[in-house]
């Protein structure tokens, strides 16, 4: 680079140069009955894959050949069709030219139909509601370009757990303990290149002090 892109080897993030369009439905629904409550949501998007068009030369082409006058003062073909075209240069032609083919320019952008997600959680009330303990599901169908024999993003599945102590009127303690299981997953949408496995088992813990 610069220069046409092509293979693995000259990969690099690129802007889409088309609008892209997105539109699905989300499902919620929650019921409190204090002692205990639940909920569920659901994303799923509707459609397609977007298209994708990007630069062939994103970092400019930087080929000033054909802009270069010869010994008599003319210019050669390439430089005076660009100028008939409405282009300054010859140069100025490559640069605005689009490639808008090739899964491997889109593999990792949302051109990708955005893939299902949900979760369930569940939680109880005790000691008259000062302690919380509850659990959450969650939830991520694969998902990958339509025209692929197989997903990029396979489907996971993690649980949370949750608890929370009000000790007094003005001090909150929580814990949280995420992906209780310890599994191994590729979020959707994540750099497909780079293989970023989401968070493991991860413990947090904090207090809400109000005053």
């Amino acid at each position: 680079l610069p220069g046409r892109t092509g293979g693995l080897g000259n990969t690099m993030f690129v802007n889409n140069q088309v609008p892209m369009n997105f539109r699905g439905m989300e499902f919620e629904v929650d019921y409190d009955a204090r002692r205990w409550y639940t909920g569920v949501n659901y994303t799923h998007v509707l459609g397609g894959d977007n298209k994708l068009c990007q630069k062939v030369y994103p970092l400019g082409s930087d080929y000033i050949r054909e802009d270069m006058p010869r010994e008599d003062g003319s210019y050669s073909d390439f430089h005076n069709e660009a100028i008939a075209a409405g282009y300054a240069s010859y140069e100025a032609y490559l640069d605005a030219q689009q490639s808008c083919a090739g899964d491997v320019f889109g593999m990792n952008s949302a051109r990708n139909l955005p893939m299902d997600r949900g979760s369930w959680v569940f939680g109880t009330r005790w000691l008259n509601e000062s302690l919380e303990i509850g659990a959450r599901l969650n939830y991520s169908a694969a998902g990958g370009p339509e025209d692929w024999d197989y997903d990029l993003w396979p489907s996971y599945t993690t649980w949370d757990l949750f608890a929370s102590y009000r000790v007094s009127r003005n001090l909150l303690l929580r814990t949280t303990v995420e992906n209780i299981r310890d599994r191994s997953y590729v979020s959707g949408y994540s750099d497909i290149f780079t293989k970023s496995y989401g968070p493991g088992r991860t413990v947090m813990g904090g207090f809400e002090l109000q005053f």
